[in-house]
């Protein structure tokens, strides 16, 4: 029970921060936003492990695992996460992250060895029911099918799940190993991706664009990351290490609901029929990726 209540608390957090990580990606980019949110908690792991005492770095194949797992899922991960959201908003985009469990639960099935239940084919036919409902969203309001927006989501989708995949198994490596421990390691590995971006594109001045944000804009984007990467990436991590790849995932149900409709109080708008049409299809996949028709 621990494991999914942790990852409701994550999901609602994360969903608050993605509608501000949306706002702040559109104004100064998305590669500016990865970082501060890492910055941010960088700082909030560190005050963690200095007053829990939690200074021991795991050694050799642990170390490795979660650092690739930072790089796939923090840097690059989240880098087409962000994408996603100034494309195609943050409530449209977690739909799409929603069907997260499909992808955890093959890859929890060949890594891990973990049962891969029934019904992922009838919530695989829902994903994509629900990617053409939110294309054609895209085709009636902008003209455009919104290919590049779902591609960006669906990217980030594998590499999340990927890096949740290898943390899974560096916590079943390591009995010893803590959340906030492989929070720490995680974020470094993603700020060797943005500092790789870096050159790779014009240069992100980082403390001139904090300095460009309004004071309410600087606290409001300061608890965003707070909320949405500190304290949920924290509760997250934790029921990974507690529970089941694919069920804890699947509790993220919750999250495109939280997110969708943050983003409905913040734009000051009712869902669109397509948004509605998407979370219903999410519904049907995800009752069958989690097996409760089999109760019937």
């Amino acid at each position: 029970m621990l494991p999914y209540l942790l990852t409701l608390c994550a999901n609602f957090s994360f969903a608050l921060g993605s509608v501000a990580y949306t706002r702040y990606s559109r104004i100064l980019g998305d590669l500016w936003m990865n970082k501060f949110k890492a910055l941010i908690a960088l700082v909030g792991f560190s005050g963690v492990l200095i007053v829990s005492g939690e200074t021991a770095i795991p050694q050799g194949s642990t170390f490795l695992y979660l650092t690739l797992s930072g790089m796939l899922g923090l840097g690059i991960g989240d880098t087409f996460l962000l994408k996603a959201f100034m494309t195609i908003g943050s409530g449209r985009t977690l739909v799409l992250f929603g069907f997260q469990p499909i992808i955890l639960g093959i890859l929890g099935y060949f890594i891990l060895g973990q049962n891969l239940g029934e019904g992922k084919l009838i919530g695989i036919f829902c994903c994509i029911a629900c990617v053409l409902v939110l294309s054609l969203e895209g085709k009636k309001t902008t003209g455009s099918w919104e290919v590049k927006g779902i591609l960006f989501a669906f990217v980030g989708m594998l590499l999340d799940a990927s890096g949740l995949t290898l943390t899974r198994y560096a916590f079943d490596m390591d009995a010893s190993l803590t959340a906030t421990q492989s929070n720490i390691i995680r974020i470094f590995g993603a700020f060797a991706v943005y500092f790789v971006l870096s050159f790779q594109r014009s240069r992100v001045r980082f403390f001139s664009g904090l300095k460009s944000l309004p004071k309410k804009d600087k606290v409001l984007v300061t608890l965003a990351s707070t909320l949405g990467t500190f304290i949920s990436l924290s509760l997250y991590l934790k029921a990974v290490q507690l529970g089941n790849l694919a069920a804890i995932s699947g509790v993220s149900i919750t999250g495109p609901v939280f997110s969708s409709i943050f983003e409905c109080i913040h734009y000051k708008k009712l869902p669109s029929k397509y948004l509605i049409g998407a979370l219903g299809l999410f519904a049907i996949g995800m009752f069958f990726v989690l097996g409760f028709y089999q109760n019937f």
